[in-house]
């Protein structure tokens, strides 16, 4: 197949599933990791509200994780 003639519509996700704004995170992840995507549509009342992804999910883990490891190390050192 040459990319000229390549048209969207033969490489689009034609079931397109999404999470809603109050949705957890971890909802999101799974849903990701179940059907093998990268970005979800998030929606509210019916409307496109924006767009997560797994990246956004895994760097808001790892702020998280450096957090804890910064305060845990602040309590060792200073007792």
């Amino acid at each position: 197949m040459k990319t000229k003639k390549l048209r969207v519509r033969d490489l689009m996700t034609e079931e397109v599933r999404s999470v809603s704004i109050r949705d957890s995170a971890l909802k999101a992840w799974d849903l990701m990791d179940e059907k093998r995507i990268r970005h979800v549509p998030v929606m509210t009342k019916g409307e496109l509200t924006g767009v997560i992804s797994i990246g956004d999910i895994v760097k808001k883990r790892i702020d998280e994780l450096e957090f804890e490891r910064d305060q845990l190390d602040h309590y060792v050192h200073q007792g």
